[in-house]
């Protein structure tokens, strides 16, 4: 049968399949909400099967966690750019600075769509670009060429994406370049549709009044949480930001309740204690219950405001990641374990809602204007119903 998966809901999109079909019979087109999916030319394949062998989601290579740590940056100027605790940041600034590439995902707000796509970057002073977090699918395959290049002028690679992302570079170039190339998956819930993305991007700037130039989900300046902020030029050509909440916005609302996610997402091989990178890095949730005296405010070194990284060890290489590049990283030691009690995509896939078959059906409808208006009747609901509880004490149906 010329299919690369007997069932497409698995597929994650990396586009291993279309980079080494020898005939060139794949193609990864664009379903309606913007996510990757192969299309076969049945007239140029010839049923060789590598697609299949290759797949990274069909035999997915995973590594038990060596090692685990509390990590920040110890500059207050990467952690304050960064999501978290700044831990990629700072691997990333050393790893550059001494000759190293660290490809990773960047926002571009160029042209008509923002997109966000994953980039190689040789300066450090364009390292900000890959900071943050971006709750959206990356199109990974779009820095393959660029990988490979470096890679074979003997050049360190430091790789940072989604688990599905690191095992499609690993099976296309760990083999061959494996003492040059280095890999850091996240603790990832989901991604979102390039597609909704775009839309909302562009209805922010229809409501606002300006041209996006930036955006970051996790921004500093509300402290450690997942509050967000937005910028751009207006049409008198002032700078204007915006907050952006989980609370008010459709797109960064569903994306956190897990009901905008990728089919694959729902039963992702990944999301398990082993892990596809040789680091796996992602926010150290639940620190001040398993780690209370690491905080400043129980006199301890981290500061939970600025943001704290989880950082697991999953392979020699990437102990010597740490060692080589990790001179402006304060680690302090945890467990796999206690890292996992508060990340649960450490354990399991996120978990399929109900209303996220609404949501496909009211993209498909009406776009992002349908989306907004039944999350906006959704939230409604809720926060009249919270109200009722706490006047009358009692727990009504959600």
């Amino acid at each position: 049968m010329k299919t690369v998966l007997e069932e497409m809901s698995r597929c994650s999109g990396c586009g291993v399949c279309e980079q080494i079909c020898p005939t060139k019979a794949i193609s990864m087109d664009p379903d309606s909400m913007g996510f990757l999916y192969p299309c076969i030319d049945r007239n140029i394949c010839i049923d060789c099967g590598a697609c299949r062998r290759r797949c990274p989601t069909q035999t997915p290579a995973l590594h038990d966690s060596i090692a685990g740590y509390a990590a920040a940056a110890m500059s207050a100027e990467v952690l304050e750019k960064s999501a978290s605790g700044g831990a990629f940041s700072a691997l990333a600034e050393a790893f550059v600075n001494r000759g190293g590439a660290v490809c990773g995902a960047a926002l571009e707000t160029q042209g008509e769509k923002a997109a966000v796509r994953h980039v190689m970057v040789t300066d450090p002073r364009d390292l900000d670009r890959l900071a943050g977090s971006k709750y959206v699918q990356s199109h990974a395959a779009a820095a393959y060429s660029q990988i490979e290049e470096k890679l074979s002028q003997g050049i360190q690679v430091l790789f940072c994406g989604t688990p599905c992302q690191v095992a499609g570079v690993k099976t296309l170039f760990g083999k061959k370049y494996g003492d040059l190339l280095y890999t850091a998956d996240l603790v990832c819930h989901g991604v979102s549709g390039p597609k909704v993305f775009s839309q909302w991007i562009s209805w922010l700037e229809e409501k606002n009044g300006f041209a996006l130039e930036g955006l970051r989900f996790r921004d500093k300046r509300y402290g450690w949480g997942l509050n967000g902020w937005a910028w751009g030029t207006d049409a008198r050509g002032e700078k204007t930001g915006i907050h952006i909440s989980p609370e008010r916005e459709a797109y960064y609302g569903l994306f956190l309740r897990g009901e905008s996610y990728r089919a694959s997402c729902y039963q992702c091989p990944f999301a398990c204690p082993q892990r596809a990178g040789d680091i796996t890095l992602g926010d150290f949730w639940g620190i001040e219950n398993v780690h209370p005296q690491m905080l400043k405010e129980n006199g301890g070194d981290l500061d939970s405001r600025a943001g704290v990284s989880c950082l697991l060890v999953n392979t020699p290489a990437g102990e010597q990641l740490l060692e080589n590049w990790g001179s402006a990283l304060q680690r302090l030691p945890s467990t796999p374990e206690m890292i996992g009690r508060n990340n649960t995509q450490l354990n399991r896939p996120s978990q399929h809602t109900p209303f996220r078959d609404q949501v496909a059906t009211l993209w498909e409808k009406g776009g992002y204007a349908a989306l907004y208006r039944r999350w906006t009747r959704r939230r409604r609901k809720e926060i009249t119903l919270r109200r009722i509880r706490k006047l009358t004490g009692k727990l009504l149906p959600k």
